[in-house]
């Protein structure tokens, strides 16, 4: 699997929630928007980052798939 904290180190990402309690956020860089994801990691599974590509599309990191990439991110 493709590294995409590296891919798309430098492409607007949103974090979207499901839950009103977590505001919906753009930001600059995929890395910025998975710490965002990492501060309300307690809501995981309401949370999605949505990465603009190229073709005008997002890609869509959710699930396992997020919590790996906040633990990657988060760590100290």
């Amino acid at each position: 699997m493709p590294d995409k904290l590296l891919m798309f180190a430098s492409t607007p990402s949103t974090v979207h929630s499901w839950l009103d309690l977590t505001p919906n956020r753009t930001f600059g860089s995929l890395k910025k928007a998975i710490e965002y994801a990492g501060k309300h990691v307690d809501d995981i599974r309401a949370l999605e980052v949505l990465v603009k590509t190229e073709d005008r599309s997002y890609l869509i990191i959710w699930g396992d798939e997020l919590a790996l990439m906040i633990g990657k991110v988060c760590r100290h």
